[in-house]
């Protein structure tokens, strides 16, 4: 960005104006025509969250123009974070959904639905559901699923994978997949609902505190998780935030 000081006020422009005071293809002039005109870069200086910008100057020394880097109040910084952590608390949830379903898609409403047909067809797998509309329609998705995709010789690979022992018909192994992978999901979600009410808690009380390399820290923490989530991942990111 360039920026010009006139009659004591600074313009900023994002580029070299294509016409300056009657000049037209004024950006085309050699850098030295704009220099001598007064015109100079404008840098934006690095600052930390407890940071904001000021208003422009021209910085003599480096001859540029520049903001002032001024610390934020304790105010400013506590309404800055608190609203980080509460947007942080509803992502993450969306996430613990998505991680328990292994699922890279957060849209909301797109993970309950899924819960809800996650949710069916275990309880017919589990024998809890056993008859009427919902019976019958979740019973006729698993064996389109069983025909489409989990033939009885890949439900005994994935299975095996999981430590599981294939057993019975193509639909108990069926069953029996659904069951695991359902429960596993569940055990994903508590792990990860202990880390974000865990997170949410202690991040206030750090805002109280003013801790705010602490906040940092687990705002950077949370910023640079994967997609979808494991139950050991999850207690590794649970320990993680425990030792900040």
């Amino acid at each position: 960005m360039k920026a010009i000081k006139i009659n004591n006020k600074i313009q900023v422009f994002n580029y070299i104006p294509k016409k300056w005071k009657g000049v037209s293809e004024y950006d085309k002039l050699s850098s030295s025509v704009h220099y001598n005109d007064g015109f100079r870069d404008l840098l934006h200086p690095t600052i930390n969250n407890q940071q904001k910008l000021g208003e422009i100057y021209h910085d003599i020394e480096n001859d540029i123009f520049t903001y002032y880097v001024l610390e934020k109040t304790d105010e400013e910084n506590k309404n800055y974070y608190r609203n980080r952590i509460e947007d942080y608390f509803s992502y993450l949830y969306t996430r613990s959904l998505a991680s328990s379903m292994n699922k890279s898609n957060l849209e909301i409403n797109f993970l309950t639905a899924q819960r809800e047909v996650y949710k069916d067809k275990y309880e017919v797998s589990k024998g809890q559901l056993t008859s009427g509309v919902v019976y019958n329609n979740t019973l006729s998705l698993i064996q389109a699923e069983m025909n489409d995709e989990f033939s009885e010789t890949v439900l005994d690979t994935i299975l095996t994978t999981y430590g599981v022992t294939p057993t019975g018909s193509h639909l108990n192994k069926m069953f029996q997949l659904i069951v695991f992978k359902y429960e596993y999901g569940l055990k994903v979600f508590s792990s990860y609902k202990r880390f974000i009410e865990h997170f949410r808690t202690k991040s206030f009380l750090w805002i109280d505190e003013k801790e705010w390399g602490k906040l940092d820290d687990v705002l950077n923490l949370v910023s640079n998780l994967p997609s979808s989530i494991s139950l050991e991942e999850a207690e590794v990111l649970y320990n993680q935030f425990n030792n900040i």
